[in-house]
């Protein structure tokens, strides 16, 4: 018998590196090699039936070393748990999707189990406060999934002063960035199965091998269990499971809820099938990372040590060298103070007024053309240049065919105009190098890594990587999973890039807006200083300062919508057109009908028709409080009309980052400013003072681990039926 041990003080005795065996494999040399390495080995008992529960556990005592833990998905399991351990040794357990009764809590303190809670929300987490510390698990990671991402939990939950660990997005640039806000721990999971030590099969690993960020999907997106799968065009399991979920829509949110969750939990084959294509496996969108780590590290112990000593080294990097502050070189190509950028909001960033504040107060302001008229357009620019006088300032414009009308009068306007800075959002790298031939500084959105490299390699020099956390129109990808696996190809530009004396202006985008943001994107930022200058893209944190509703740029209700917003909605999920926004009552009406046409029937060429014409002039009653006059003259200013509060309420839609949700108070630009810059440097330095030396004095000795102590009290004896009847 020990004394009973916290989790702060297990996390001192080990590498801050957990790591899952491949979920229904019963082979467990993974996990040995992660506990060899000074890591805590992971199983995970879910979709496994109790008798295979059961072995795995039994397992897992007889030959590892007492430094593991166990994630239990139903109350059956727990009791296992609790019926085969003794208080020899502690034991992690990580509690899944269901909550514990005060009488299990007492059972579980009179064992050594530190207790987890998995959570997908902040607020799960608070309903769950008998946790020892949180696994927050990001949308982006494998199974059981939440709306919100690891970027945008790590900053919540570092803001809200949680004991934490991160799981989803785990990778060689990230890791640092997540242990910069204080995360006790990552946990990984596909990252290791292509290892030497991993138990699976050579054909499984070739498998896995080949599998892109986007080659995932989300089901269950209509009810409030999502899981993350693996999933192609041709995947027919995933195909059954979705109209199994269009089923059930006829079910209340609750209803359709359990019946869908019951059903995966049902579908037992994962990484042991012999028919590993059609599979319902747990693959999150960090999959590619798998391949990235073996080929530089290639053992576990290796990627263990590797990821921690890049943790280590992007940190204290960016600490004696800030890459977000006043006057870094990469200020003197924006013409400003700081290296951030306003990113342009469609009907928002119409204001010349409020663009010569953001300059004045050192940011790069750019203004958002949409489907502005011609005349109008250029009398914003025109405009703005006045007013900006020799400050620098951009214009959004773009790129899809659905706006070519627009698009193209743009061009010719910019053309004539030259504002000092472009952005081409949703375009081609074609466009970006006809609006670059203009003398004009070209950003270009590059949604997937293989077009940021494609635009490297074109000579596109100002790139913007967004993820979905962002409003407005999103992409799929999320900020973490985008930014870690586009580093990695700027990487493999080294040897052109330094040959031709060239850098690459990467701007990241996508949930940036309070110090817990910053701080960690800041790491990234600085993470290849010979290869790039990293900037900020900030949106809906402008949403919330007091001079956007003082000038008359935003609606002072979108502001206080805003303010008040505690989690975002996605619209048009079902027809391929994503817009994140706040939740109102325009906003689940077009969810309620996008369901309902689904419900239908309908084609998807319909529904999508059906959901733009609901959308129509929404984002401007939000933003402008201006309503479309069917009186009016296109490109004059009657073309629109005012709008009382209530009926920008009820048609508004209202778009946002899922950043909102942490943004709590209205502040000056300048304040802001000092948010993303000093305060997000000196988050860092109070949030690793202690980190940094631990992580080496943990690199710079072998971690032994202790022998397990066997016989554990009832593991022989103990059946499914005593399981049963402990219930």
């Amino acid at each position: 018998m020990c004394s009973k041990i916290d989790f702060e003080t297990y996390c001192k005795n080990r590498k801050p590196i957990f790591a899952y065996n491949p979920q229904g494999v019963s082979n467990i040399s993974l996990l040995k090699s992660v506990i060899d390495a000074g890591g805590v080995g992971l199983i995970d008992l879910e979709r496994l039936s109790l008798e295979e529960s059961l072995e795995q556990l039994k397992s897992c005592y007889q030959q590892l070393a007492p430094s593991w833990g166990v994630r239990v998905t139903t109350k059956k399991q727990f009791e296992q748990v609790l019926a085969l351990h003794s208080d020899t040794f502690p034991l992690i357990v990580i509690i899944g999707d269901f909550d514990l009764t005060e009488k299990e809590l007492t059972k579980a303190q009179a064992k050594q189990l530190v207790l987890l809670a998995e959570v997908v929300s902040l607020n799960e987490a608070y309903n769950k406060k008998w946790a020892e510390a949180y696994v927050v698990k990001g949308n982006e990671a494998a199974g059981r999934v939440g709306d919100e991402t690891s970027f945008i939990l790590t900053q919540q939950f570092a803001n809200a002063g949680l004991t934490f660990l991160v799981q989803g997005g785990i990778g060689f640039y990230t890791i640092g960035g997540i242990f910069s806000v204080g995360a006790k721990g990552v946990i990984l999971d596909t990252q290791l199965f292509l290892t030497p030590e991993s138990p699976l099969s050579a054909e499984v690993k070739s498998f896995l091998a080949k599998l892109d960020a986007t080659d995932t999907q989300v089901l269950g997106k209509t009810t409030a269990k999502k899981y993350r799968v693996y999933a192609r065009l041709g995947t027919k399991i995933v195909k059954e499971f979705v109209k199994k979920e269009k089923s059930l829509l006829e079910l209340s949110l609750k209803e359709r809820s359990i019946a869908f969750q019951k059903d995966i939990l049902a579908e037992r084959p994962m990484f042991d099938s012999k028919d590993i294509a059609n599979s319902l496996l747990p693959v999150g969108q960090d999959i590619p990372f798998a391949k990235i780590l073996v080929d530089k590290f290639r053992t576990t112990a290796g990627i263990i040590d590797g990821l921690l000593s890049q943790a280590k080294n992007q940190i204290a990097g960016v600490v004696d060298n800030f890459p977000i502050r006043e006057g870094v070189e990469v200020t003197k190509q924006l013409g400003t103070r700081f290296p951030i950028i306003q990113g342009p909001m469609a009907n928002v960033s119409e204001s010349p007024e409020f663009a010569k504040i953001l300059a004045d107060e050192g940011a790069l302001p750019f203004l958002a053309l949409g489907s502005l008229f011609p005349n109008q357009t250029r009398t914003l620019i025109k405009g703005t240049k006045q007013l900006l006088r020799e400050k620098p300032f951009g214009c959004g414009i773009i790129g899809l065919e659905a706006n070519k009308t627009a698009r193209d009068k743009h061009l010719e306007i910019l053309r004539e105009e030259k504002p000092p800075f472009v952005v081409v959002a949703a375009g081609t790298i074609q466009q970006a190098k006809e609006v670059q031939s203009y003398g004009i500084t070209t950003f270009l959105h590059t949604p997937s890594p293989a077009i940021f490299a494609e635009a490297i390699e074109a000579g596109v020099n100002y790139l913007v990587l967004e993820g979905m956390e962002c409003g407005g129109h999103i992409g799929i990808l999320t900020s973490f999973v985008l930014w870690e696996l586009s580093l990695h190809r700027l990487q493999a530009f080294e040897k052109k890039l330094k040959e031709s004396r060239r850098k690459i202006t990467v701007a990241f985008a996508g949930g940036i807006g309070d110090r817990f943001s910053a701080a960690q994107a800041a790491v990234l930022c600085g993470a290849l200083p010979a290869l790039m200058h990293g900037v900020f893209w900030v949106g809906t944190a402008y949403l919330l300062t007091k001079e956007i509703v003082g000038t008359g740029t935003l609606k002072p209700l979108y502001q206080r919508l805003a303010l008040n917003a505690k989690e975002t909605m996605v619209l048009g999920e079902t027809v391929n057109t994503r817009a994140r926004s706040i939740p109102t009552p325009f906003a689940k009406e077009i969810i309620k009908r996008e369901l309902e046409r689904l419900r239908q029937g309908l084609s998807l060429k319909e529904r999508k028709h059906q959901y733009e014409r609901d959308n129509l002039g929404a984002t401007r009653i939000a933003a402008r409080g201006e309503i479309w006059n069917p009186e009016g003259e296109d490109d004059k200013p009657n073309r629109f009309m005012p709008i009382n509060e209530e009926g920008q309420y009820q048609k508004g839609n209202y778009l946002i980052g899922q950043i909102v949700a942490s943004l709590r108070c209205v502040r000056t630009v300048s304040q802001l400013h000092q948010e993303l810059t000093s305060n997000a440097k000196e988050t860092i330095i109070q949030k690793t003072q202690t980190l940094l030396p631990h992580l080496s004095s943990l690199l710079a000795k072998k971690i032994t681990p202790r022998e397990a102590t066997l016989p554990v009290q009832g593991l022989v004896e103990t059946t499914e039926e005593q399981v049963e009847e402990s219930t």
